[in-house]
């Protein structure tokens, strides 16, 4: 059994290998038509990509949020969902990063023992927890039907419960709320990471909502609340109150010590040179134990199981017991807290700001890394690391021939034509041989 199985693994990764390969031999065909040399663009293209240090280190920068929105699409189509709404989600994550890298150790400086709580700074975050917790009561109220609603019923109530003690004490005891935010500041980075998770979570929750219990498409929901998000965030950036002064579209700078720690500091000295061009930071790490924790969950765990059951029959999944609306609702929280973290990686580690527009493809680019991943985290990390270095070679394209970058994007198209061709030119095959 554990022989087939190892040989179907080898297939696939055959398949996947043999398709992308092929991609690049029809791209260096229509380099050729266009009249160009194809040994030296794709000389320049692998060399953009991998040659030297400084470049494969941008090519893990760009590969770091694809590796992110690319779990987030995949883990949603294990369950049967196709959550299009990674970039919408990246976004929210991103811009809750950026606010609290930046809010938290200004407000942490400031002495709040005296100040009544009508009219403190601090004050609409604590009424905004109070809200964000009754509403989470209530829908833990609502009642829930098979094993793991059951399970978790009671851990979202006392979780609930805590939420509201601590947002009430937050709100009434001044010096308790200035302990918070000393303790927010000393610990800034792990609270951004979760706020961040958390409002990507929440940014998928009503299309999760809509899906269980009244059946509306997640494609048509997540695809709108991508447009909601963008425009919110395009319009939060021109306030007083989000916007940093100047002419550039972006929040104040997250403090420094709000900032992922570069990974030049933890390589050789001999590395710092090549390193310190880019800004590859924890993050990537931090992508990599996700993706881990992601396999562990899927195939390890009873609930990962109860979702794979959801995406492979729902009817069969329900019959035996497990709550589908459940699941669906879990596995959009969960995806949505994925693209998230996504973006709190690029404003805690890359740009440090929140800037308009860097979020442009992340969440799109992240579909096709699934998709060519098998939606396995093993394969999405290795897809977005293609793609990653993909992009990161068609800037040298651009800067060192006169061929158009735009051949990338036609690589990328074959990739994802080619893979998702794969399983019917095997079931193709399969046939003539019979």
């Amino acid at each position: 059994m554990n022989g087939q199985r190892a040989a179907g693994v080898v297939a696939q990764v055959a398949l996947q290998v043999s398709a992308v390969a092929l991609a690049f031999v029809l791209g260096f065909v229509l380099v050729l038509i266009f009249g160009y040399d194809p040994f030296e663009v794709y000389s320049v293209l692998f060399n953009g990509a991998l040659g030297g240090l400084e470049n494969v280190a941008w090519s893990l920068q760009n590969t770091t949020p694809l590796i992110f929105t690319g779990l987030a699409v995949a883990l949603a189509f294990r369950a049967g969902l196709f959550n299009i709404g990674a970039e919408g989600q990246l976004v929210a994550g991103a811009f809750a990063a950026a606010v609290v890298g930046w809010a938290v150790p200004r407000l942490a400086g400031q002495d709040l023992s005296g100040s009544p709580f009508w009219n403190a700074t601090w004050y609409p975050v604590g009424a905004g927890v109070v809200l964000a917790t009754l509403l989470a009561l209530a829908w833990t109220a609502v009642p829930h039907r098979g094993r793991p609603a059951q399970r978790l019923a009671a851990v979202r109530r006392v979780a609930g419960v805590v939420a509201a003690l601590v947002a009430i004490l937050y709100l009434l005891i001044p010096r308790a709320s200035g302990l918070f935010l000393w303790v927010g500041d000393v610990a800034v980075v792990p609270l951004a990471l979760v706020a961040a998770a958390v409002a990507g979570a929440l940014w998928a929750l009503i299309p999760a909502l809509l899906r269980s219990r009244l059946g509306v498409s997640e494609v048509i929901t997540t695809i709108m609340f991508n447009f909601l998000a963008t425009l919110l965030a395009s319009y939060l950036l021109t306030t007083t109150a989000f916007k940093e002064p100047g002419a550039v579209p972006q929040t104040p700078a997250v403090a420094p010590r709000a900032q992922l720690a570069e990974l030049a500091r933890f390589a050789p000295q001999s590395c710092h040179r090549d390193l310190d061009a880019t800004q590859l930071n924890t993050g990537f790490v931090l992508a990599l134990v996700v993706a881990i924790l992601v396999a562990y969950f899927l195939w390890r765990t009873t609930l990962g199981f109860e979702l794979r059951a959801v995406g492979a029959n729902a009817e069969a999944a329900r019959a035996q017991g497990i709550s589908v609306g459940g699941c669906v609702v879990l596995t959009m929280l969960l995806s949505g807290a994925l693209a998230g973290l996504g973006g709190a990686e690029q404003v805690l580690g890359v740009h440090h700001h929140f800037v308009k527009d860097f979020w442009v493809g992340l969440g799109f680019t992240g579909i096709a890394v699934a998709l060519v991943g098998q939606n396995h985290p093993g394969g999405v990390v290795l897809a977005a690391i293609l793609f990653g270095a993909l992009q990161n070679g068609a800037v040298e394209i651009d800067m060192m021939t006169l061929f158009p970058r735009e051949l990338i994007l036609v690589l990328q198209a074959l990739i994802i034509f080619l893979v998702a061709s794969g399983p019917m030119l095997q079931e193709i095959l399969l046939r003539r041989r019979r």
